[in-house]
């Protein structure tokens, strides 16, 4: 049967409504960012540094004079200058070089090891509040255990089971840093499962996971992506902890908490060895830290009008 002209096919119409989505989600995200770069300079700023950051990142082997892992004992612990930058280490590496690709791990690590952390504890989360009941009860107390011992004990006693590895720091990250988010999101769900909405879902026959995802998660969604932003300030600083120790990032990848490590002996005679890499540590977390109070100020309606 052909088709009344005029009228759109079904394909047509799921094709219209998902580009309005779409449009709808640029348009919010466009307006989001412009009111923070406008109400939230700080904010704003940590945004721009933590996106340039990004983009040297991505693209390190195009902005850098040389390789990470080239050594060159020839110009070994010379100043920064014209030809290097900020600097040579003991073994001639180029240190702008390798901080930029200390980036590059250190961002690796920590968008895996908290999107997958975060990702769990939102499941976790709105799974034990919206069932409640002994199920809740269980994965509270199995969560309060985890919150009982400060997470960087818990990171180095698995590191000392697992080994030393990146996959390995980001199993760790994972296993220990669920918790807190997971009690967060579990709050939330306490206050929305019994909303109108929700009731009405539940009176029309939605099954439980239904609504669970489509009802309440979308509800947890801002206090989790400010949740994640601070995570990710604290698993670089984490990272660079125990790199220092010599529990983090293998040689010869490049990690700042390495490379304040092996700086130390040199700290004097050598400081841009120190200054440097302990510089970018600053920088990094600062931003996120300031990114992610910016996000909280905005989403928050009883901080907007600050």
């Amino acid at each position: 049967m052909q088709q009344p002209t005029g009228e759109l096919t079904p394909v047509a119409i799921a094709e219209k409504t998902a580009l309005s989505a779409m449009q709808a989600w640029a348009l919010a995200i466009w307006k989001w960012t412009k009111r923070l770069y406008i109400k939230k300079p700080l904010g704003a700023a940590g945004l721009s540094f933590i996106l340039l950051a990004s983009l040297s990142a991505i693209f390190a082997p195009l902005i850098t004079p040389y390789g990470p892992l080239v050594q060159d004992y020839t110009v070994r612990l010379t100043a920064p200058g014209a030809a290097h930058w900020l600097g040579t280490d003991d073994y001639g590496r180029d240190l702008y070089t390798r901080i930029v690709y200390g980036a590059r791990i250190s961002l690796s690590i920590a968008i895996v090891a908290v999107f997958t952390e975060k990702l769990l504890s939102l499941a976790v989360g709105v799974f034990s509040g919206y069932i409640g009941g002994w199920v809740d009860m269980l994965i509270m107390r199995i969560a309060d255990i985890f919150l009982t011992f400060p997470a960087i004990l818990l990171i180095m006693a698995l590191i000392a089971m697992l080994g030393v590895g990146i996959d390995k720091l980001i199993i760790a990250f994972v296993i220990t840093g669920w918790a807190g988010t997971a009690r967060v999101i579990r709050g939330q769900v306490l206050s929305i499962k019994n909303n109108d909405y929700v009731e009405a879902a539940r009176s029309i026959g939605a099954s439980k996971g239904r609504i669970m995802l489509r009802h309440i998660m979308p509800q947890t969604l801002a206090p989790w992506l400010i949740l994640f932003s601070a995570a990710l300030a604290n698993i670089v600083l984490t990272e660079a902890s125990l790199s220092y120790l010599g529990l983090g990032v293998p040689p010869p990848h490049p990690s700042w908490g390495r490379m304040l490590s092996e700086a130390a002996p040199r700290a004097m005679s050598a400081p841009w060895l120190v200054i440097f890499p302990g510089l970018a540590i600053t920088l990094f977390v600062l931003a996120f830290n300031l990114f992610g109070d910016a996000l909280r100020d905005v989403w928050d309606p009883r901080l907007r009008g600050r």
